[in-house]
């Protein structure tokens, strides 16, 4: 977040927002991987239902959007240094 910031911040962009696309390729990233992340907010077999749990149903579907980085903090890293090194701000829409 801080390199993002700041990078929108020097090129003087007022306004960020992920791209379809980018949304589309991640979730497809996340889908290559069966397992699954962990899904962060609890599970609904030990939480009272609620909005972090999905009211109890994240067992019946995966949902990817709420899934940490399903290839592990290894893969996440990596994939975070390239897109940095890269510095084309890839899977933005600049405003």
């Amino acid at each position: 977040m801080a390199y993002t910031i700041s990078e929108l911040s020097r090129r003087g962009i007022q306004s960020a927002n992920v791209s379809l696309d980018a949304e589309e390729r991640w979730i497809a990233d996340q889908l290559e991987t069966k397992g699954g992340g962990f899904v962060l907010g609890g599970s609904p077999d030990t939480c009272t239902p609620g909005y972090y749990n999905q009211e109890g149903t994240s067992k019946r579907y995966r949902n990817v959007r709420r899934e940490t980085y399903s290839k592990g903090v290894g893969a996440y890293m990596k994939l975070l240094r390239a897109w940095r090194d890269d510095g084309q701000l890839d899977g933005l829409d600049l405003d």
